[in-house]
């Protein structure tokens, strides 16, 4: 039985992080001199996220709230330096909390003479995009599941609370990779999780992002390439799971809005035709209501493999390369109408 599979909630992961980075402090090395070595190796890689040249770990003071009221975990090491850690799990970042963590550690900050350094713990998965702007945006520095088990694994602690915080990692990991082996019916939310980070390395210009979208249907998670110009509105490819959509999006105040889907889905049906894509069919229902219609779409046996296959990988980013280049065709030929 692991404790961290037990306790999920981002609390509990506050709670480690804080017992570890007290760990740091050189007093307790006379208790376990593994577990501070692999602390104050951890203190000293955060600072070095924004302090390159930051020294060796002496004290470290660290708690939740108290001193700092809104921030998830702080820490002040050796009287210079206030560490805020905006602690993840599954959630990422709302309602401008990064902004306000930073007003409040500056002011304490330029009270106590410390240098704040800021940084976005995320042992769960979030797309690339959402990492660079926490970092370009809100002056964040990003620590992802794979750079700390990296830094935990260095070391052989054998506190049970450490392990199993490590272990419970790795498992995380484990089921995120799971898609390369496990059989497309067998797909679960991790799998795909894993699945849209492979795009990533991949296709690096051509993912724009994923995430989960709840809905009235159950939800999916998705995932989008960057969108092209034409005629007044944006084309775009999306994966929802097992389906791969070209989507619309079309301003509100677009004076075609209204017919816009069926001439879409009409200039895509001769463009197929010409490429010799029969694969890419109509759906459903094509709308003529909201910002974001489903205009084609591909089914999953077409383009990812079929339900009792293993994933093979290459095959599938050509077959993405592929509907990525229709869709640039499509763009041109019709803004050049």
């Amino acid at each position: 039985p692991n404790l961290f599979q037990l306790a999920t909630k981002e609390l509990a992961q506050d709670g480690f992080l804080v017992w570890l980075l007290q760990w740091a402090d050189e007093s307790n090395k006379q208790y376990d001199p593994q577990l501070n070595e692999c602390a104050a190796f951890f203190v000293k890689m955060l600072l070095q996220k924004q302090v390159p040249a930051a020294e060796k770990i002496h004290t470290v003071t660290a708690g939740r709230k108290g001193l700092l009221k809104n921030v998830d975990v702080w820490a002040v090491i050796n009287q210079q330096y206030l560490l805020v850690i905006e602690d993840k799990t599954v959630t990422e970042r709302h309602s401008n909390q990064l902004a306000i963590y930073k007003k409040e550690a500056e002011a304490l900050c330029a009270a106590k003479n410390w240098k704040p350094v800021y940084i976005y713990l995320k042992t769960g998965a979030e797309a690339q995009a959402s990492l660079r702007e926490i970092e370009q945006q809100e002056g964040y520095h990003c620590v992802t599941r794979a750079e700390l088990m990296g830094w935990l694994g260095k070391f052989q602690v054998r506190n049970p609370i450490f392990t199993d915080f490590y272990d419970y990692l790795c498992q995380q990991e484990m089921a995120e990779q799971a898609f390369e082996t496990r059989p497309l019916n067998q797909w679960d939310a991790a799998c795909w999780r894993g699945f849209y980070q492979f795009l990533e390395t991949q296709l690096p210009e051509e993912v724009s992002s994923w995430r989960y979208v709840a809905n009235r249907a159950g939800g999916f998670w998705g995932c989008w390439f960057h969108s092209r110009a034409c005629n007044g509105y944006q084309i775009y490819l999306q994966v929802e799971q097992a389906k791969l959509c070209i989507k619309l999006e079309i301003p509100s105040d677009s004076p075609q809005r209204d017919k816009c889907s069926r001439e879409s889905w009409q200039n895509i049906l001769k463009l197929k035709a010409e490429k010799q894509l029969p694969e890419i069919i109509k759906p459903q229902k094509l709308s003529n209501k909201g910002t974001w219609r489903t205009v084609a779409l591909i089914r999953a046996e077409d383009w990812l493999g079929k339900p009792g296959e293993v994933l093979n990988k290459q095959q599938v980013v050509e077959n993405i390369k592929k509907y990525l280049s229709f869709i640039r065709e499509y763009a041109r030929r019709t803004d050049d109408k």
